[in-house]
């Protein structure tokens, strides 16, 4: 008996239909639509593919109506019903039927839409001497990151994006840090939708790097996703080795270890950036260099040391002196913070969101009375800042 194949990959690039899909591709004749772009692959690596122009008028639009009569339509895909095939489906069916007989065995590859093929196909099978069966792809997980990666290609090859195409990595450094802004105050104050938004825009600056080193034939996306899956992977020899470990602690004091053969440094504080935020570098600093041993033992040392510092700013004198006493208080609080696991960055941010929620609330109420915020007096000030609080 002659046997059919009907063929759908799922949605995602060539290269990664499924297991099933490929052994049911890679072991007969393949017959499939001009403009599958599988069919193109397969042709590509040398496996016989044959075209079949009849699938095209599938997708054929209604016909002109010759003048008097009423149109007819050409296909209705959805409303297909059994038993009222269209004539093109049917002679598609036939010819697959024919095919199969032929050669023993074909496979076909199914356009994006499947039903109205299939169900012909059935209908033609249920005359007998056919059997038919069907191949339905896994559509993998994380596929349309390829996609991704053939839009920003499109973008910076010629006849794309002008603008994409001028870009160097110095002039999106700047892009970068906003787009982590962004993600930063989506995942503090936003939904889940302007999270995954947000993390698409910085995904969209690493795509475009890659881009660019492709480009400029120094690395392309897979060096980097190379090089991450390489350094996750010896970071984690808890699960990719033999380590044994008793918890998330353990597993960051194995990170540091590994990290630190890693990099080779010389000193604590090598590699750390000082473009970070003030607040953010003098947090590294303070963290390297407590793992190393320097670091007080609980959250009384900073608390003292922040009391001392504020002493000595009230003692300087000079605007050098209370710059350096002020820096000094800057980095006692910080030490401070981590001590108590409160992130200072993070809890200044939340400050000063709270802040101008609450001047915008004083604004209001003195714009009731027809005044400015100068025109009152500091009690005035402090009593509507009081009042700001608790509401």
């Amino acid at each position: 008996m002659a046997r059919l194949l009907l063929v759908r990959p799922g949605a995602g690039a060539p290269d990664l239909c499924s297991l099933e899909v490929w052994q049911a591709l890679t072991g007969r004749p393949v017959l499939c639509d001009p403009n599958d772009e599988l069919g193109d692959r397969l042709a590509q690596e040398g496996f016989p593919v044959e075209r079949i122009d009849l699938a095209q008028s599938i997708h054929a639009a209604t016909e002109p109506a010759p003048a008097g009569d009423k149109p007819k339509p050409r296909l209705n895909l959805l409303g297909h019903q059994h038993g009222a095939a269209d004539p093109r489906l049917s002679a598609l069916a036939a010819r697959l039927a024919g095919e199969a007989a032929a050669r023993g065995e074909v496979a076909y590859i199914l356009p994006a839409d499947a039903a109205p093929v299939v169900r012909a196909v059935m209908e033609r099978a249920m005359q007998g001497g056919l059997e038919v069966e069907v191949v339905v792809g896994r559509v993998p997980r994380g596929h349309l990151l390829l996609d991704l990666v053939k839009v920003m290609a499109r973008l910076r090859s010629p006849g794309g994006c002008p603008w994409d195409a001028e870009q160097t990595h110095q002039t999106l450094a700047k892009h970068l840090l906003d787009e982590a802004y962004e993600l930063l105050h989506a995942i503090e104050e936003g939904t889940s939708e302007d999270i995954a938004e947000e993390l698409g825009d910085v995904l969209l600056q690493v795509v475009f790097h890659a881009q660019m080193g492709h480009d400029a034939q120094t690395f392309d996306i897979d060096d980097v996703a190379d090089t991450l899956i390489k350094k996750l992977v010896n970071r984690h020899p808890h699960v990719f080795g033999d380590v044994t470990v008793e918890g998330a602690d353990e597993v960051v004091a194995n990170w540091d270890v590994i990290k630190e053969k890693e990099k080779g440094r010389s000193g604590v504080h090598d590699d750390i950036p000082e473009s970070l935020p003030a607040l953010a570098w003098a947090a590294k600093l303070q963290r390297r260099a407590g793992k190393a041993g320097f670091d007080w033992d609980d959250a009384h040392g900073p608390m003292d040391k922040v009391n001392e510092e504020l002493r000595e700013l009230g003692a300087a004198a000079t605007d050098a002196e209370r710059e350096h006493e002020l820096g000094d208080l800057l980095l006692a609080v910080v030490a401070l913070s981590r001590h108590l696991d409160v992130d200072a960055e993070t809890a200044l941010r939340r400050a000063g969101r709270r802040f101008k929620a609450r001047v915008a609330r004083i604004e209001e109420a003195v714009k009731a009375q027809g005044k400015t915020l100068r025109d009152l007096s500091e009690r005035e000030l402090i009593d509507l800042w009081n009042e700001a609080k608790r509401g």
